[in-house]
């Protein structure tokens, strides 16, 4: 299960990084220097585009701020475990098409999946987003207000 998530993400990110690399120029941008970041968490997202053999050859440079280097990467087997109990909070059961099952479910179903996810695994040392705070920070975005 583990694997088919990662071919799908990496399949996501291949797809847009080509848009990028075929309409840049459109936008008065060069398409021999995309440049990818992220902040905190997504400092790590960042880098693993930037070293994915599917995504590397789209990326020229990488900007990571206040990323989590200091914190060990999720043992592999740990993360397949993880997936699975998301997958199984969702109701999407072995043997289907875990992409196209994902793409299917409304963003409100995958936030509340991924909220009930974080409080199981709830342990000092192991940190995830809260769904109050998920929640109070899409609520905001909705209203078009910053807090």
């Amino acid at each position: 299960m583990h694997g088919a998530l990662r071919r799908a993400a990496g399949e996501g990110n291949a797809a847009v990084l080509r848009w990028v690399q075929d309409n840049i120029a459109s936008f008065g941008g060069d398409p021999r220097t995309v440049t990818v970041g992220g902040q905190s968490a997504r400092a790590y997202s960042a880098l693993s585009l930037a070293l994915d053999p599917e995504t590397n050859g789209f990326i020229t440079r990488v900007l990571l701020q206040s990323g989590p280097f200091g914190l060990n990467p999720q043992d592999p087997h740990q993360a397949a475990e993880n997936a699975a109990a998301y997958l199984r909070l969702l109701g999407i059961p072995d043997g289907t098409d875990i992409a196209a099952a994902l793409r299917a479910l409304p963003a409100e179903e995958l936030l509340d999946a991924y909220g009930c996810l974080s409080v199981q695994l709830a342990a000092p040392g192991n940190a995830a987003p809260r769904l109050r705070q998920l929640d109070h920070q899409r609520r905001t975005r909705h209203a078009g207000s910053l807090v």
